[in-house]
């Protein structure tokens, strides 16, 4: 149990991060920054680092249901601060 909740908030920070740094570089090609952090969620997720590199066969990022359920909040908050 305690070692689940490691592993989500190192996924968390690491997310994070990404976000963040994607959000410096947009700002300074004055791009949305919102854009910048869709996009480093893209990359860090399960669908591009994810894919690209496996071992055993098995996918080095996992989302593990803390981890959608976070997403989930994340997109409604998004949707919310857009006015939809």
């Amino acid at each position: 149990m305690e070692d689940q909740f490691v592993n989500v908030v190192i996924a968390v920070c690491v997310l994070l991060f990404a976000a963040k740094l994607m959000a410096e570089l947009f700002v300074r090609l004055k791009l949305p920054i919102v854009l910048g952090e869709l996009i480093a969620g893209m990359i860090v997720g399960p669908f591009a680092v994810g894919a690209l590199f496996t071992i055993n066969g098995d996918s080095v990022v996992r989302l593990g249901s803390e981890i959608k359920i976070l997403g989930e909040i994340g997109a409604i908050v998004i949707l919310f601060m857009a006015g939809l």
